[in-house]
């Protein structure tokens, strides 16, 4: 417009145009030197964040290392040869643990929840496979009820008591069972997690206490629940109850968290639950313990499908 006004000999607004022209140009420069500066300001802050990301995960690869090495560390472990180990974290650290312990004739094994998932999880982790080793190594003896009550005693003594003014209740849910190698004779005892048993045949299998029982095709499953209390801080700490059963050899041992029957999936993206979880460990008897473990584990893949997997999963069976 100012060139045109100018061969019109129309100086005035010719000179109007041309300053206009260079108001706009300074204000077009300086917002894209805004735009640079801001555009390098976030890729410096990107960086150090993708930095910082990058030091925390390898810390927590790390401390992932730590932790398998814990869970999987050697007891001489001669008691126990036909079994399956199903342990997945949601967040690479778990809040979920199994710990084995052999002494006399004898052994103790076990699966826990903790608190959480994640860092705060796979701390408490750390303390309850210490705290186990301490209890059962230090006495003589000890059924599955008294050893959670000192467990519970250890965590609140460490942390329920200091934490309670954040009105936090740290914790966790397990199933614990101590079973002699020579009698087949067990005691059990659960904070909320259950312990099932799958027997072929028609003999029952003796408890001490109440059992829910399923059947199928000759198999039977026999569900023994926990007590409705954690291992953890309550305003009345209630004892645990222990419960003792007559197993027989070929007797397959359930212990787990709730990770594989909460798990969203399937056609609807529902949850998986504990009904579908029995149906299919009954239909998977005619493998070997190990193979139900693998078959397990591409069960719970097929069920996720592309969906985040809600929560920490360990599942043990075991062979008696």
């Amino acid at each position: 417009m100012s060139k045109i006004y100018e061969e019109l000999g129309q100086f005035e607004a010719s000179l109007k145009y041309h300053k206009d022209y260079h108001s706009k140009d300074m204000e077009i420069s300086r917002d894209t030197e805004i735009e640079r500066l801001k555009t390098t300001q976030l890729k410096a802050a990107y960086d150090k964040i993708e930095e910082q990301k990058n030091e925390l995960v390898d810390s927590i690869r790390y401390a992932e290392r730590i932790q398998n090495a814990v869970l999987t560390r050697d007891q001489n472990q001669q008691n126990v040869s036909s079994y399956f180990v199903l342990y997945q974290a949601k967040d690479i650290v778990s809040g979920d643990f199994y710990w084995y312990y052999e002494k006399d004739d004898s052994f103790y094994l076990c699966v826990a929840d903790c608190t959480g998932h994640g860092v705060p999880g796979a701390l408490l982790t750390m303390l309850g496979t210490t705290y186990l080793n301490d209890i059962v190594a230090l006495n003589d003896n000890l059924s599955p009820a008294k050893i959670l009550e000192l467990l519970r005693q250890r965590l609140i003594e460490s942390l329920s008591r200091k934490t309670s003014l954040d009105g936090s209740h740290d914790g966790m849910d397990i199933s614990l069972i101590r079973l002699d190698i020579g009698t087949y004779e067990a005691e059990w005892a659960g904070a909320f997690n259950p312990l099932w048993v799958i027997r072929k045949g028609e003999e029952a299998l003796q408890t001490s206490g109440p059992v829910e029982h399923l059947e199928s095709e000759g198999f039977h499953l026999y569900e023994i629940k926990g007590d409705r209390i954690p291992v953890g801080d309550m305003e009345v700490l209630q004892p645990f109850t222990d419960h003792q059963l007559q197993l027989c050899k070929g007797d397959h041992l359930y212990l787990f968290s709730d990770g594989f029957a909460d798990q969203f999936g399937g056609d609807h993206g529902k949850k998986y639950r504990t009904g579908r979880l029995k149906q299919t460990l009954l239909a998977l008897q005619e493998h070997d313990i190990e193979q139900q473990g693998v078959h397990l584990r591409e069960e719970f893949i097929s069920w996720k499908r592309n969906l985040e997997q809600v929560d920490d999963l360990c599942f043990l069976g075991i062979q008696v």
